[in-house]
């Protein structure tokens, strides 16, 4: 109404014994485009807005276009905005700053604990992502995470959402408790458009890494199989993988590093837990080399001997067979042997440690070498070795 024909506004202040006062032109407030700010001058609490014309110099009656009517400003009021809704009257209420606009860039929306925000309205510059300094394809926001929240990245311009990542129709990215507490959300835009990419990256564009995992291990062998992998191993701590199975005797494998969803044996130097660094992707099903096979399920896998497999479990630091009868009860993130039904099984498989050379191979006995069909072989504590180390009989 009044926001025609360029138009000017000022205040106009009176109050009895007192000069009467003209403000300065009204300035448009911080962030608002239709809402005009001025300034009331101390001790007065009576007042009059004025429309004036375009052409006016300075604020006075003679440039008057339209007025309201007589106003008093309440001392101790919050009512600070007068909304025009006549020509020449309108309503006091009390102003609220709009937010600031956003800047242009990466933002994070979702539904946190429970809190519903995925519109421009409901972002601060808190939520926004920061550039990697490191690699100028991602981007990246430290942010608690719970269980049961979800998350997309949106892009901002001129305030205005303009994309969402990844896009529709894909779902939003849910947090579970291995990706649960405070994070470093990464985001790459450019990512390629996959749901899983087996490196832990969500439709290539989200990646949480994985909470660790903290095992507590000794001087003698345990056994462990993670959903997630690792980059390398703690400190102090030695895993092997299953090389071979033959002859009662399990042949290992040094490893320097754990891969998602694969058994293994571990040790460490000393008693203790130690927390295992995981990262990329989760294998919901353990992948089974040698025969050695990991539980990931939440729930304990209950052996039974049956008619097809015979089964090993590890105990004082050699795998035993699983007795006719008998079950076995194997923790999540432990492994066990599953070996075809043999009608006259190993009663134990014991574990020898592959070594590069005689003095690596452990025992007390004297190793012996000798040739045979012109290969190197030797014998210590009963055991026959390749020129590797690696059990051969």
């Amino acid at each position: 109404m009044w926001n025609a024909d360029g138009a000017k506004y000022a205040i106009y202040a009176y109050e009895p014994g007192k000069p009467e006062q003209w403000s300065d032109f009204l300035a448009l407030a911080e962030n608002e485009t239709n809402i005009y700010t001025g300034t009331v001058p101390a001790g007065y609490s009576h007042l009059i807005f004025v429309r004036l014309d375009a052409s006016a110099v300075t604020p006075n009656w003679g440039s008057k276009w339209n007025q309201t009517g007589n106003l008093t400003l309440i001392d101790g009021s919050a009512n600070n905005l007068f909304t025009i809704t006549a020509w020449d009257a309108g309503t006091w209420s009390a102003y609220v700053a709009p937010a600031a606009p956003l800047a242009d860039g990466y933002y994070l929306v979702g539904n946190f604990g429970g809190e519903e925000s995925w519109t421009v309205a409901d972002l601060t510059a808190e939520r926004k992502l920061t550039q990697n300094p490191e690699n100028d394809a991602e981007w990246y926001i430290d942010f608690t995470l719970t269980v049961g929240d979800e998350f997309k990245v949106v892009s901002i311009v001129d305030n205005a959402i303009a994309s969402w990542y990844p896009a529709s129709p894909a779902g939003n990215y849910a947090i579970e408790a291995d990706h649960a507490g405070t994070k470093t959300i990464y985001f790459k835009p450019a990512g390629e458009d996959h749901p899983e990419l087996n490196n832990g990256w969500y439709y290539g564009k989200l990646y949480v890494k994985p909470n660790n995992h903290n095992a507590t291990l000794s001087a003698n062998w345990s056994t462990l199989c993670l959903p997630y992998a690792t980059m390398e191993l703690p400190t102090g701590v030695e895993a092997y993988s299953i090389a071979s199975i033959a002859g009662g005797y399990v042949s290992l494998q040094s490893e320097s590093a754990i891969g998602a969803g694969k058994a293994y044996l571990v040790k460490a130097a000393a008693d203790g837990s130690y927390e295992f660094d995981l990262v990329g992707g989760k294998v919901n099903d353990p992948v089974v080399v040698n025969n050695f096979v990991g539980n990931l399920a939440a729930e304990a896998a209950h052996l039974a001997v049956n008619g097809d497999n015979d089964y090993f479990i590890l105990m004082d630091n050699e795998f035993h067979l699983l007795a006719e009868e008998a079950t076995a009860d194997v923790a999540q993130y432990k492994a066990y042997i599953s070996l075809v039904k043999n009608p006259s099984p190993a009663p134990v498989l014991r574990i020898i440690a592959n070594a590069t050379n005689i003095e690596g191979i452990e025992g007390n006995e004297t190793a012996v070498k000798f040739i045979q069909n012109g290969q190197l072989f030797i014998r210590k504590n009963g055991v026959v070795y390749d020129a590797t180390g690696a059990v051969v009989r």
